[in-house]
């Protein structure tokens, strides 16, 4: 496997995993967002250990030339967490639950499907680009 497809292997799979949390825990999207506006850090403290994880773990990815390395490593978590909980927070405008539309009834999984092509193919490694670092 290619440097670049493990980095986004695995990049994928925790956008996945995210995604599903928050699919399967309605109620934490909410909780969420307040925690968030009103800066409860008490709230967020495991939250940010997470982060720091995953944070961590991308740049390594970048070290190795398996990711992108012009990109924070911060940012791409951020922009990815803020895309899916968007999703939850707005999808309401896109599709009723109540729709017999196939489409709506699929949205989380065409929302997901799409998201990941965009994203991942944003991380990737540009033609020539040296990993972080060297």
């Amino acid at each position: 496997m290619a440097r670049a497809e493990a980095g986004t292997k695995v990049l994928g799979e925790s956008i996945r995993a995210y995604f599903r949390f928050l699919q399967e825990n309605p109620e934490k999207v909410r909780l969420m967002g307040w925690a968030h506006l009103e800066r409860d850090t008490e709230c967020m403290g495991e939250v940010g250990l997470l982060i720091q994880h995953g944070v961590e773990r991308l740049r390594q990815a970048q070290e190795q030339g398996m990711l992108r390395a012009d990109v924070d490593p911060r940012h791409i978590i951020i922009s990815f967490v803020g895309l899916a909980t968007h999703w939850f927070t707005t999808k309401h405008e896109f599709c009723q639950p109540t729709t017999e539309d196939p489409k709506c009834m699929q949205a989380d999984a065409n929302y997901l499907d799409d998201m990941l092509r965009i994203f991942l193919d944003g991380v990737l490694p540009r033609k020539g680009e040296p990993p972080r670092g060297k």
